[in-house]
């Protein structure tokens, strides 16, 4: 069980790469007093570099998360019916040894 709640974990950070990169482009764009859209290439210069291009293809991939979200909430219910049925099956064993342990 530990191998699928650490697979399920990995899966869960992936799908949300495309957030957290949109969420990192604003941030940088809003420190850095620059616009960024997805329309197109907008100059951004950090500490005498053009940053626009970078920031403008973080911004894009945000678009992912179209796909990745729903991928993910889907997975999430597979994984909360898995465990649900993990759960139900260890009450049904410890009451059985305690029936048998009983009689």
């Amino acid at each position: 069980m530990r191998t699928i709640r650490r697979t399920m974990l990995i899966f869960a950070v992936v799908a949300l790469l495309p957030l957290l990169a949109v969420l990192l482009t604003a941030t940088v764009a809003g420190i850095a007093g620059c616009e960024v859209n997805e329309g197109g290439v907008t100059p951004c210069i950090v500490f005498g570099t053009d940053i626009g291009g970078l920031l403008s293809s973080l911004m894009i991939t945000g678009w992912f998360s179209l796909l990745t979200i729903p991928a993910l909430m889907m997975l999430a219910g597979a994984w909360a019916l898995l465990e649900a049925y993990t759960w139900n099956r260890r009450r049904r064993k410890a009451k059985r040894q305690l029936r048998q342990a009983g009689a």
